[in-house]
C-alpha cells in the first residue's frame, strides 16, 4: 500500500479525526461488551465453490482486551467443518476483538466481522493474488484540497486532485487482507472512512472480488463528496 505527501502542518486535524473516530468505536464497543454473537459459514477451497472444505480444521485466532490500560491477549482454537463443510463460531464480546480464520492445512488467512451475528454463505479460503486500484474520479479543480484516509495509511493527501489518479493499491488478497474486509459470496464487501476538506468523518463503501485477475478500479468521486 502506498501513501503520499503526508503534511506535518495539518496534525491537528489528524488529531480531532482520530479522536472523534476512537470515541465513536469505543461507545459502540461498551454497548457490545459481554454479549454473545454468532459467526457461521460454509468454507470452500476454491473461487467457483465447488470444493467443499469437509471435515477439516480451521484455526480461530482471536486478539482482545479488557478495557482502558489492559494489555493485548491472543487466544487460538479450532473449529471443525461437517461433511458440507459448514462451521460456527460463538464467542463472548470484550474489547478491541479481531477474529481470524485460517484452515489447518494452508496459510490463507480470513478475517471476521465482529459484534454481529453473521451468516457468512459461502466463502473461499483459498489463498489468491488481485489487482485492485483505488483512484480519484473528479470533473473540478482541486487543488487546495485535503484527502484524509486512514483505511490505506493515506493519512493526507494534498491537491491538486487528477481525474483517474491512483490513491491506494493492493495485490495481494490473503495473509495482508484488512479486518474491515467481509467475503460475502464471492465478493469482499467493505468500507472505509475518509474527510474531504472538514474535519466531518464520513464513510465510502466498495467491493472487489478476490478471484478475479484483472485490474479492479474502485473510484473516489470527489464531486459526490
Amino acid at each position: 500500500m502506498k501513501s503520499r505527501n503526508y503534511l506535518i502542518s495539518t496534525a491537528s486535524l489528524a488529531t480531532l479525526i482520530l479522536l472523534i473516530f476512537s470515541t465513536s468505536c469505543k461507545k459502540d464497543e461498551d454497548a457490545t461488551y459481554g454479549k454473545f454473537f454468532t459467526i457461521k459459514g460454509r468454507a470452500y477451497n476454491d473461487c467457483e465453490h465447488k470444493l467443499i472444505m469437509s471435515n477439516e480444521n480451521l484455526n480461530v485466532t482471536r486478539s482482545f482486551n479488557y478495557g482502558d490500560d489492559s494489555p493485548t491477549y491472543t487466544e487460538m482454537e479450532t473449529l471443525t467443518t461437517d461433511a458440507e463443510g459448514y462451521f460456527e463460531l460463538t464467542y463472548k464480546a470484550l474489547y478491541d476483538d479481531i477474529f481470524s480464520i485460517e484452515p489447518a492445512s494452508g496459510s490463507f488467512t480470513l478475517y471476521l466481522p465482529r459484534y454481529e451475528n453473521k451468516d457468512l454463505g459461502n466463502i473461499n479460503l483459498k489463498d489468491d493474488s488481485v489487482n485492485v486500484s483505488f483512484r480519484i474520479k473528479t470533473t473540478k479543480d482541486y487543488a487546495d484540497a485535503l484527502l484524509y484516509i486512514p483505511a490505506f495509511d493515506i493519512y493526507y493527501q494534498k491537491g491538486p486532485f487528477k481525474d483517474g489518479e491512483e490513491i491506494g493499491y493492493f495485490h495481494r488478497f490473503g495473509r495482508f487482507e484488512r479486518p474491515e474486509w467481509n467475503e460475502i459470496n464471492g465478493s469482499i464487501q467493505s468500507s472505509m472512512q475518509y474527510s474531504f476538506n472538514s474535519s466531518t468523518i464520513k464513510t465510502f463503501t466498495y467491493s472487489f472480488y478476490p478471484c478475479k485477475k484483472d485490474l479492479q478500479i474502485i473510484y473516489l468521486d470527489l464531486d459526490k463528496l
